[in-house]
C-alpha cells in the first residue's frame, strides 16, 4: 500500500476529524479511503446508467414490468431442474 501526503485548510481538517468522530472511522486515511472507495462505487454506477441510456437511444431495450426479474429467475431454476 502506497501513502499520499495531503495539505487541508483549518476548514476542511475540522470537517475530516467530525466525519472520523460521527461516523466512527478509526482513522483520517480510513475515512478518505471509504470517501475513494464510494467515488469509484459511484462512477461504476453512472458509467453503467449511462450504457443503459445509450443502449435505449440505439433502441436496444426491452419494456420491464415489476415481476418480470422474479419469473425469469423462477424459469431459469425450472430449467436447470429439468421441470
Amino acid at each position: 500500500m502506497s501513502t499520499i501526503t495531503i495539505e487541508l485548510d483549518e476548514t476542511l481538517q475540522a470537517f475530516v476529524e467530525n466525519q472520523i468522530s460521527n461516523r466512527g472511522y478509526a482513522s483520517a486515511g480510513e475515512y478518505l479511503r471509504a470517501l475513494l472507495e464510494e467515488a469509484i462505487e459511484l462512477r461504476d454506477v453512472q458509467t453503467k446508467l449511462q450504457e443503459g441510456m445509450d443502449a435505449i437511444d440505439r433502441g436496444e431495450f426491452s419494456l420491464w414490468k415489476p415481476g418480470d426479474s422474479q419469473r425469469r429467475v423462477e424459469e431459469l431454476i425450472q430449467e436447470r431442474l429439468g421441470k
